[in-house]
């Protein structure tokens, strides 16, 4: 169903060119209905390529997620510190995308080196290693 959403708006200006002037905006939204590419819908769990990696100052860091779960992800240094993390709570199926800026929990820069990305869905546990460049 298509629906047509019309704004009426008008303002009564004193003073700029006669005594009371008045401006009408009317701004028409039409709603489109959404069309969903099938082949975009992710159906199994997948990370893909930490990018770029190695990196410098900032890494993207991407999950095809097929249902609803509980998504955590930590960042671990090579002695095995988580020096990063954050746990997301319940998300639906898409596609995840975040930006990690180098930086440890404290707002602090880690120095550089390989880490490895862990992300935890309800029981499933999966890592990736990404090595930063100062």
């Amino acid at each position: 169903m298509i629906q047509k959403w019309i704004i009426l708006s008008a303002f009564v200006l004193t003073g700029l060119w006669g005594e009371n002037d008045t401006l009408s905006i009317t701004i028409t939204i039409d709603d489109v209905p959404l069309a969903v590419d099938e082949n975009s819908i992710p159906t199994e769990f997948k990370i893909h390529p930490a990018f770029p990696n190695p990196f410098n100052n900032k890494v993207m860091l991407k999950w095809d997620i097929p249902n609803e779960t509980n998504l955590s992800v930590s960042i671990f240094d090579i002695l095995g510190r988580e020096v990063w993390s954050k746990n997301w709570g319940k998300i639906f199926l898409g596609t995840y995308v975040i930006q990690w800026n180098g930086k440890d929990k404290l707002y602090q820069d880690v120095s550089g080196g390989i880490y490895f990305v862990q992300t935890r869905m309800d029981e499933k546990v999966s890592q990736q290693k990404i090595l930063l460049l100062k």
